[in-house]
């Protein structure tokens, strides 16, 4: 099977189980409306934490991928991440060039000023 593929049918996640048994915690729960299997896992706390954090899936350790936002995706309520979106990157360069402007002009105006 290949690794990172969404899994649609119960048949791939019992592919999937066959090369990785540690995947048995997980629990199929629904289907997203693009088909994908939604999990929910027994080491999950009623926190909604891992109750073996050091020796989680790296399925975990990598949960939540940016590839799921670029897709779309979104999170279970009950998931404790949440996804962010930053500030553009064109805003936020303009606001350092208007800053970066105004340092120059005060420097100009202060050594002008010193004459």
């Amino acid at each position: 099977m290949e690794h990172g593929r969404v899994l649609k049918s119960v048949k791939q996640f019992e592919e999937c189980l066959e090369e990785n048994p540690e995947f048995e915690r997980l629990r199929i729960t629904d289907q997203d409306e693009d088909g994908a299997l939604l999990f929910s896992c027994d080491w999950l706390t009623p926190q909604g934490t891992c109750k073996d954090y050091k020796n989680r899936l790296d399925l975990c350790r990598k949960f939540p991928s940016p590839a799921m936002q670029r897709r779309g995706y979104t999170l279970p309520k009950e998931c404790g991440y949440r996804f962010v979106y930053a500030k553009p990157f064109e805003r936020a360069l303009r606001k350092a060039l208007r800053e970066e402007r105004r340092r120059r002009k005060d420097d100009l105006d202060g050594e002008s000023g010193e004459a």
